[in-house]
């Protein structure tokens, strides 16, 4: 089945998406980075106290997927129609914010932040 929507709706809800995402990614990687550095001081105190310690993080880090927002709302801003005809697998990326991606970022991102949806 396929949807037709106006373009400029169509973008006003990508961008919305996009914000989201960017805020909930920015929030992520913050919190990733303050779990980083916590774990590798512990490591670091071990070391000095002349401990053996297992050197990897095994920290899941957030991935920033901005771009695939931003190449579609260039293609929504290049072209020319008024209308977009969307089939089911657009409108679920472009309008609902169900990507191929969305179920493990949203994984990975809740390490870190409260608000990944």
């Amino acid at each position: 089945m396929n949807t037709v929507i106006g373009k400029e709706k169509l973008m006003e809800i990508i961008q919305e998406n996009r914000d989201k995402h960017r805020s909930v990614f920015l929030e992520a990687i913050d919190g990733y980075r303050l779990e980083a550095i916590k774990r590798l001081e512990r490591m670091i105190e071990k070391i000095k106290k002349g401990k053996t310690i297992d050197q990897y993080l095994r920290l899941p880090v957030p991935t920033d997927n901005t771009n695939d927002y931003d190449r579609v709302l260039k293609m929504m801003e290049l072209d020319t129609r008024d209308e977009i005809n969307l089939n089911e697998e657009e409108f679920a990326q472009y309008v609902l914010d169900d990507w191929s991606w969305k179920r493990e970022w949203i994984a990975t991102a809740s390490n870190y932040t409260s608000n990944a949806l």
